[in-house]
């Protein structure tokens, strides 16, 4: 009988592949019986207790938070990325794969346990058992051996247990394994179901996207021809805008040659109409200084003849106190000689043509010599017209439009 250990019973059996959804079963089930939260384990050198077991945000798989014995060993509190999983003290836990720690405490068991004595292992087509050979009959020196003899007895019970455990694996892996297969029956048979179905949706997909396809030549055909349509009419439309623009090329040029010489004309019309506006001005201005001059001259003429109406005026105020003075003396005297006095004074009053009224007829006279000097024109010093009103002055202004 071949000596097996734990970890060989482990191994896959050659005969057939196992599944990874398997594997994974395997594992998960291992985990539940061999680590469970309080067990002390031994995590690369280090002591501690499992204070969780299960699935984490921060990475898949299944796993272990251990609560190291040292503080300061350990990466954190319990938590991760602000998601607690159990509590401890900071810097003493520490997550590591549940199936890692089982192997060390393995590892550790095969270590740790006694030594036995070693046969060569030999493969077999039967399921792998967890049997050990019993160690062969002591020597008659040693049968005193009270140690050897309670090692052999630790060894045989264990041998008895593993013998156990491999039996139970035994028949629910051979489970497992008929429930996996009448899986795999059901799912095979709904799969050859799901076929047909999904051959029928295919055919009538590939049938409905051949009317589609159909369909689409059509349209893009149909749209060819419009596309042909579209490009003749803009090609006809192009030629006649372009013709278009000819003509109103050939139209903008020819009006704006129009109007650059009726502009040109107005121009001319306008520089004309300046200069004629210019000359008249001029003409104006001569004809407003001639007129101040000649008005100067009349009003020199009416200052003279002012004091000459003053001069006359004391003359006539002169002549008049005499006359009153004669005829104060033609009453008291009577005689010839005054009489011939006042004769000769009266013709040289005659003779000058200035009658010698009395005081209140010197203003009367005053007024009337005012307003023939105003009736009298400035242009031709004639009688019975203003300045304003002289020929002389309309003839000019004729002869300025008639320029």
């Amino acid at each position: 009988m071949s000596s097996k250990t734990w970890s060989d019973s482990r191994r896959p059996l050659t005969s057939r592949s196992t599944p990874t959804h398997i594997v994974e079963h395997n594992q998960q089930q291992l985990i539940q019986d061999q680590l469970h939260i309080g067990d002390r384990v031994q995590v690369n050198s280090h002591h501690g207790i499992v204070r969780f077991i299960g699935t984490t945000k921060f990475k898949a798989g299944t796993w272990a938070g251990i609560e190291l014995d040292t503080v300061g060993l350990g990466k954190n509190d319990g938590s991760v990325d602000g998601k607690r999983y159990f509590v401890c003290p900071p810097k003493t836990g520490l997550f590591i794969l549940a199936i890692k720690v089982i192997k060390q405490q393995q590892h550790l068991n095969l270590i740790n346990r006694p030594s036995t004595p070693h046969h060569h292992h030999h493969k077999s087509k039967k399921p792998p058992s967890f049997t050990i050979d019993a160690p062969p009959p002591l020597p008659t020196k040693v049968n005193n051996n009270i140690d050897l003899i309670s090692r052999i007895k630790a060894l045989e019970q264990e041998n008895s247990e593993l013998k156990e455990a491999a039996s139970l694996m035994e028949k629910k892996k051979n489970e497992h394994i008929e429930q996996l297969e009448s899986t795999i029956a059901q799912i095979k048979k709904a799969s050859m179901d799901s076929i047909e179905i999904l051959e029928d949706i295919h055919r009538q997909k590939i049938q409905q996207m051949t009317a589609t396809l159909d369909d689409e030549k059509k349209k893009v055909n149909d749209l060819l021809l419009e596309q042909n349509d579209l490009r003749k009419a803009g090609l006809e439309a192009i030629e006649s805008y372009e013709s278009t623009l000819s003509g109103l090329e050939k139209s903008t040029l020819k009006s704006r040659q129009i109007w650059d010489m009726e502009r040109k004309k107005m121009q001319d019309e306008q520089d004309a109409m300046m200069k004629s506006h210019h000359d008249q001005v001029r003409l104006l201005l001569q004809d407003i200084d001639t007129l101040e001059v000649v008005l100067q001259d009349k009003m020199t003429k009416e200052i003279d003849l002012v004091e000459s109406l003053k001069k006359e005026r004391q003359n006539n105020s002169l002549l008049t106190t005499e006359l009153k003075g004669i005829k104060f003396q033609m009453k008291s005297n009577n005689t010839t000689h005054i009489i011939t006095d006042i004769n000769n004074r009266w013709s040289v009053r005659d003779k000058l043509d200035t009658p010698i009224p009395e005081e209140d007829e010197g203003d009367e006279e005053e007024d009337l010599f005012h307003d023939n000097i105003i009736s009298v024109c400035a242009l031709c010093e004639q009688k019975g017209h203003h300045l304003i009103h002289c020929h002389i002055l309309t003839n000019q202004q004729q002869r300025q439009h008639i320029i």
